[in-house]
Order: structure tokens, then sequence, then C-alpha cells
């Protein structure tokens, strides 16, 4: 049986960082038995699609940079901004909103890429 999302979110199993999201039926091809990790069933998948050539960059370092500022200047308005490594990436899944509630940041908008980069930064599981 397909999962209820499974043409919404792409995640590794077992860490809640969302890699890609579709809003097209039929976008996400679903392949393979589902298996349970950490109590979760994930289901292996791969999706086609097409991005406008001005939507890449082969430049990952300068994508970091600006997301490694955003999180010096957006956290340090009022705290010192933690380390990326402070956390796990499913624990900045859930610290990023909690915190941001309160002024505003969220994990989307201008915050995406700082939020992606938080992740990839993150303590090991």
């Amino acid at each position: 049986m397909p999962s209820a999302h499974a043409a919404s979110d792409l995640h590794d199993a077992g860490l809640r960082i969302q890699y890609a999201a579709f809003d097209e039926d039929g976008a996400v091809k679903l392949s393979g038995a589902e298996k349970s990790v950490q109590g979760n069933a994930w289901q292996a998948a791969s999706a086609e699609g097409w991005v406008p050539p001005a939507g890449l960059t082969q430049d990952l370092d300068g994508l970091w940079k600006k997301a490694e500022v955003r999180h010096a200047d957006a956290c340090s308005t009022c705290h010192g901004a933690p380390k990326a490594s402070a956390h796990t990436a499913n624990e900045w899944a859930g610290q990023l909103p909690k915190r941001g509630g309160r002024t505003g940041h969220s994990s989307a908008g201008a915050n995406e890429l700082m939020f992606k980069w938080l992740q990839a930064h993150a303590k090991p599981m």
C-alpha cells in the first residue's frame, strides 16, 4: 500500500531532512518494499523533473557560506548563535520552528537554506 505522503516528501530513512517536495500526482515513483526505521515505515522512491538553469549552481561552498551568514545574523540578534554541531539533524528539525516561533524565524522562506545548512553540518546521529 503506498504511503499517504509518497508524492509530497523525499527524506533519508530515519532522518528528518527534506530533500524534495512535489505537489504533482505521479511525480514520485515508489519502488521496493517498505522497511521500518525507528518505528516509521520508509519506502524507496525516485522522481524526475525539470529545473530552470537559473535555479542551479555548482557552487555548494558559496551556498553554504550564505546560509552560515544568515545563521549568524538571524540567531545572534537575541543570543549567541549555536554551532550547527550543537544538535543532530533531527533535533534541528524541532529546534528551529520552536526557537523561531518567538522571533518570527522558521525553516521556510529566507531561512530555508540556513535550515538545510544546519542539518547538513549537524552532529552525527
